[in-house]
């Protein structure tokens, strides 16, 4: 083996690749490229070391049917919501939960929100008017204002669910969380609760 040959082993290179391909060359990283991996490493560290803290501070999920009235509701409770959550036992969703939050559509102000377990169905009597729809999902419970922290996610409904009538004409609606869109409800992602 003479020098040149030695030289093309220590590089990575061989003398004589395999036909139609180049040969190997050493990677070199520029400043920007080792700035942007250290950066998304750190990025990750952080959002584990965030889940992890969360798990610690994970409580029990409500019971299903829970009602949190975030606001006095402004007539009468005559509608029916009812809510059903997938039983998600043989994916990777299992155990997940969810909480479905009711805001009204106009001035957006939060109205009242309704905790599903996995495979439970939920009632509420909600009272008539427009509302917007907010979906949140998650395993690790962090309680009504934190929800499911950084592991969770949210949906929102792109058009508003109404709700009219009083007594026995009180017209209700369901959701059904495992397709939303098989109760009417298009949905989109969201970014806040």
């Amino acid at each position: 083996m003479d020098s040149d040959d030695r030289d093309a082993i220590e590089k990575g290179w061989e003398k004589f690749p395999k036909r139609g391909t180049p040969p190997v060359q050493p990677v070199r990283w520029t400043t920007t490229t080792r700035l942007g991996i250290a950066l998304m490493l750190i990025a990750a560290a952080f959002a584990v070391g965030k889940y992890l803290l969360e798990l610690r501070e994970a409580i029990p999920f409500p019971a299903t049917g829970t009602v949190l009235w975030t606001s006095p509701p402004a007539g009468p409770h005559t509608a029916r919501l009812r809510i059903t959550a997938p039983a998600n036992t043989a994916t990777r969703d299992a155990g997940v939960h969810y909480v479905v939050r009711l805001d009204d559509w106009t001035t957006k102000a939060p109205l009242v929100m309704i905790a599903v377990r996995s495979g439970e169905t939920a009632s509420a009597s909600i009272p008539a008017g427009r509302y917007r729809v907010t979906i949140a999902k998650g395993k690790v419970w962090l309680g009504f204002e934190r929800l499911f922290g950084i592991g969770g996610e949210l949906r929102e409904g792109v058009l508003p669910l109404e709700f009219s009538g009083a007594g026995a004409k009180a017209e209700g609606m369901e959701i059904s969380l495992d397709d939303p869109s098989r109760g009417g409800l298009e949905t989109r992602s969201a970014v806040a609760f």
